[in-house]
């Protein structure tokens, strides 16, 4: 997924929260604030990624633009000693060091996959579980 898409999902992302955050009571517009705050994290760091990398064409780390297809993060599943990372919404998480994820395993699912869909039918349309979790690129 290339960074205009990725900043397309995170602005229909913001527009979303924006839309039910009135019809929410205090303790989740609290959430879903923090959240917002989070996307609103992302989008600087996808903006100031872009133009830095338009300039440096190695890249290693999502600070400094790192980009994975699909078939790159199938190898960051968790298993014979991988680091573990899961795709939701476009960004990379790297949940190895998550004591959720035993072998890059969470309750059936597996690393190493775009798990947007799962996550957001477990988690209510809410990243705040992601909170405190290393970011370390977006999807292509």
């Amino acid at each position: 997924m290339n960074q205009e898409k990725l900043l397309l999902k995170k602005f229909n992302r913001l527009n979303y929260l924006k839309g039910v955050l009135v019809s929410r009571s205090e303790e989740d517009r609290e959430a879903i604030i923090e959240e917002i705050k989070d996307i609103i994290d992302d989008i600087e760091l996808i903006i100031n990624d872009s133009n830095e990398s338009e300039n440096n064409e190695e890249v290693t780390g999502y600070r400094s633009g790192k980009e994975f297809t699909l078939e790159e993060l199938e190898g960051f599943d968790g298993k014979n000693g991988n680091s573990a990372y899961v795709a939701v919404d476009g960004t990379i998480y790297d949940v190895t060091e998550s004591s959720f994820w035993r072998s890059g395993n969470h309750f059936g699912v597996q690393a190493g996959k775009d798990l947007t869909e799962q996550f957001y039918s477990c988690h209510s349309n809410n990243l705040e579980s992601m909170r405190g979790i290393k970011v370390v690129g977006i999807l292509k």
